[in-house]
């Protein structure tokens, strides 16, 4: 792993770097696919504004609230100075997309089917972040595609969870862009909540760092998967009753 990288004398952390990357290649793939009717940069950034700053506060404040700080001070101590937390992201940057629809009297699914058809791609290229920055790594393992790794200063062979994790992101990504369609607004929203938080409820049993934390038998993204499963459910029975036809998303025949 290699948290910090040195460029011209200054340290650098490279996941804040392959996070701002991740963002960019998504927005531009955004602006230049012809599946999508965003066509201004101007108008991606009014509309990521708020689901940029809402994930960034609400990622470290799971985080912080993970650590179980015994005081106020010790708590926002973690949010500045701390680690992030995907799902508490997530949840930030689909509130900061129901700000910005409320604010401009836009339909939220016509977003959100958007935002989580590209997100894969950019979850991908965070969770390669992860490895580099030494965390999120599986378990102790010897078998096949095992990865040795530096766990507590001692060098170990993990599972791969940052790969898997990573590939599967990717043929989620592909398979919005150019197999599945968007049969109504909200379709690729409940897809997205449903497929991920299965995948990420199974993977989680894999994953070998401890700082996630625990309640009962599952970890806290356990739980939180379970929440979003039964929020895509919703999200599925609630928009599959009206079947509006989504207005950002084209239907391109390959």
């Amino acid at each position: 792993m290699f948290p910090v990288i040195c460029i011209f004398g200054i340290d650098l952390a490279v996941f804040p770097i392959l996070l701002l990357i991740a963002i960019c290649i998504c927005a531009i793939y955004c602006i230049n696919s012809k599946k999508y009717c965003i066509e201004y940069y101007r108008d991606l950034m009014k509309i990521m504004f708020y689901p940029i700053v809402c994930a960034f506060l609400c990622g470290r404040t799971l985080y912080a609230l993970t650590l179980k700080p015994s005081s106020v001070a010790l708590f926002l101590k973690y949010v500045i100075d701390g680690g992030f937390v995907f799902y508490g992201g997530l949840f930030g940057a689909v509130v900061g997309l129901i700000i910005f629809c409320k604010i401009e009297k836009y339909n939220v699914f016509d977003y959100t089917d958007v935002f989580l058809s590209i997100l894969p791609l950019g979850q991908a290229i965070g969770r390669i972040g992860c490895y580099f920055n030494g965390c999120c790594y599986g378990r102790i393992y010897d078998g096949p595609f095992s990865i040795e790794y530096s766990v507590n200063n001692d060098t170990l062979n993990v599972f791969p969870t940052w790969f898997i994790e990573s590939i599967f992101l990717l043929s989620l990504f592909l398979y919005f862009q150019f197999l599945g369609k968007c049969l109504y607004r909200g379709y690729w929203t409940g897809v997205y909540l449903i497929v991920y938080s299965v995948f990420r409820f199974v993977l989680e049993f894999f994953r070998g760092d401890s700082i996630r934390g625990f309640w009962l038998c599952l970890s806290t993204s356990q739980w939180i998967s379970l929440v979003v499963f039964m929020s895509g459910i919703f999200v599925f029975l609630y928009t599959k009753r009206k079947k509006n036809k989504n207005t950002l998303i084209k239907e391109i025949i390959l």
